[in-house]
């Protein structure tokens, strides 16, 4: 933001966009306050709850479910146990693909995603 800002660039941060529209090069931009603005460029920052304000962009965003679990440090013979020969060992489970990785810290790790 600081670059953009130098360059020029005006950010109008927490305004709800309830409009966009492109008409001949230009973006009009209807803010739920009534602002009113015009701008060359827009650049659309929004998460997994985008709505329907740009057509067809909430179809474009694939949803990613990703979670970390890591364990207190393991005493040697249970780390030997479940992490043979220290190595990574990897199963697939429900659609999730768990890792576990021996750490420095001699913990044990579960890092997925869906």
């Amino acid at each position: 933001a600081r670059i953009a800002s130098a360059a020029g660039v005006k950010i109008a941060e927490h305004q709800k966009v309830v409009r966009l529209d492109k008409n001949a090069g230009l973006w009009r931009i209807s803010t739920e306050g009534g602002a009113e603005l015009q701008a060359k460029a827009v650049i659309l920052a929004t998460n997994a709850y985008t709505g329907d304000l740009l057509p067809g962009l909430a179809e474009t965003i694939v949803p990613l479910h990703s979670f970390q679990i890591a364990t207190a440090p393991l005493p040697a013979d249970l780390a030997a146990g479940i992490l043979p020969e220290g190595r990574i060992s990897s199963a697939r489970c429900s659609g999730s693909i768990p890792r576990y990785p021996a750490s420095a810290s001699k913990s044990a790790g579960l890092a997925g995603w869906r």
